[in-house]
């Protein structure tokens, strides 16, 4: 096995946004360029690892972390759908990444996409989603649905609140320590360790405070 370095500029580029830096990876060539946008999460664009060879052998396609998430930093502003696709759009025009976009959203990335496409719809070609909210979904669920929500809601920000303050190493060890004994991340053992590196208290400040978007 080949340990992949963890430096992000190993792997793509860190671009001033406003006050901070966002981390994105590029590949391939062609237009439309494809922007994947990735689920609440620490994985950010190590979600999208296997599919990005893919789908660089017919198009440029873009994956990258949300502020907060992985390599990108911390964003001074409140987290919103809107917020969310401004700081994209931003990212997307100071890497001179051109229009016209493909975007694609994974479940909270969906809403980022929908925003991206509604305040710049002149830049976008198309937008696919994935398992991505709906508008109206808290309405539609039943009683019993939305106070299953609440009770994942308010144990999830507590972890992510003790986790908050941890150092990364104990984050990790902790974390690991719930998962079976023969579980295997499925890109491979060297994107699992990656994905480790990538587990720290930025990151579940992100979450936090990304909760509040959907």
């Amino acid at each position: 096995m080949t340990a992949l370095s963890t430096e992000p500029l190993a792997h793509g580029q860190l671009v001033d946004v406003g006050g901070f830096k966002m981390f994105l990876h590029v590949e391939g060539d062609g237009t439309p360029t494809v922007i994947l946008d990735s689920g609440w999460g620490d994985g950010g664009w190590l979600d999208w690892y296997s599919l990005l060879p893919e789908i660089a052998k017919f198009a440029r396609v873009v994956a990258y972390d949300r502020a907060g998430i992985g390599w990108s930093e911390a964003s001074p502003h409140a987290r919103s759908a809107e917020q969310l696709a401004f700081e994209l759009h931003t990212m997307l025009q100071r890497a001179k990444i051109p229009s016209p976009y493909i975007l694609v959203g994974h479940s909270l990335g969906g809403l980022v996409v929908r925003e991206f496409a509604r305040c710049f719809p002149k830049e976008v070609a198309g937008v696919v989603l994935n398992d991505s909210p709906h508008d109206t979904q808290l309405v539609r669920w039943t009683e019993s649905q939305r106070q299953a929500a609440r009770e994942w809601w308010t144990s999830t920000r507590e972890e992510l609140e003790e986790r908050s303050r941890l150092s990364h190493e104990e984050i990790v060890i902790k974390e690991k320590a719930t998962l079976p004994p023969d579980f295997h991340y499925p890109f491979g053992p060297s994107i699992e360790e990656l994905l480790w590196s990538r587990v720290t208290p930025k990151a579940g400040r992100a979450l936090i405070a990304e909760m509040g978007v959907v």
